[in-house]
């Protein structure tokens, strides 16, 4: 039975899907032979997946998950067109950064929404399906930055510390319903938040390469479940 876990074809949700770690995670997981419900804000930046693999294999959603009534009806929607979920990885992120002296309430607001509370919206919605099932699996994208103390990163650091400590109960509560839950901590990594940074993102953890080590977590047996994974450059966080 354990085998037959580890080998059989999963459809899994991921948010935060049109860009970097999201759309290397799909596409990844599409050329394994896995299903794939995208959501994302950007439905053209999905539509090329689903074109290349179809749209029985790659299904798509638009959605800003920063708003918690939409994000909840969207993740009901997605139940009753997906007969079964087998895996839910939350991607979807924002960051602002500076001192809080400099942070708007609306920018505080929209970054714990999309970093936190969607991860609630997508875990509240698909617990009974998981536990109907007997199995699931939650995987939260998190980052260093969730115990690495920087300056200007007061809002970023709090939604990732809370994100965290999310993760760390809903664990301890699904345990007995055989539900497992993943949290990942990279640190930085070669995605379109750079752009404008003028850092030199060839030097950093490159989307493609963390795909394939979440891959390699979700095709694991549920009874030898990876609950966390922080991933460095040799050299550090750049």
């Amino acid at each position: 039975m354990m085998a037959e876990e580890k080998r059989g074809v999963k459809t899994v949700l991921v948010t935060g899907a049109s860009d970097g770690i999201g759309a290397a995670v799909c596409r990844t997981l599409l050329e394994s032979g896995h299903n794939v419900v995208m959501i994302a804000r950007r439905r053209e930046k999905m539509q090329a997946l689903a074109e290349r693999f179809g749209e029985d294999r790659a299904h798509i959603y638009s959605a800003d998950l920063s708003e918690l009534d939409a994000a909840s009806g969207m993740f009901q929607e997605i139940l009753r067109d997906v007969p079964q979920l087998d895996t839910a990885i939350h991607n979807a992120g924002s960051a602002v950064f500076g001192p809080l002296e400099e942070i708007r309430p609306i920018d505080w607001r929209y970054v714990l929404d999309l970093n936190l509370n969607a991860a609630y919206a997508m875990a509240h919605a698909l617990i009974p399906q998981f536990r109907e099932l007997g199995r699931g699996h939650f995987l939260f994208m998190n980052s260093v930055a969730s115990d690495d103390i920087f300056p200007g990163g007061i809002l970023y650091g709090t939604s990732k510390s809370a994100l965290r400590a999310f993760a760390d109960h809903l664990r301890e509560d699904l345990r007995k319903d055989r539900i497992a839950v993943t949290s990942i901590f990279p640190a930085a990594t070669a995605t379109p938040w750079w752009d404008s940074s003028g850092q030199d993102t060839s030097t950093m953890i490159q989307t493609d390469d963390l795909a394939r080590q979440i891959l390699c977590i979700l095709e694991q047996p549920l009874n030898a479940v990876i609950e966390e994974v922080k991933v460095r450059r040799v050299e550090g966080n750049f």
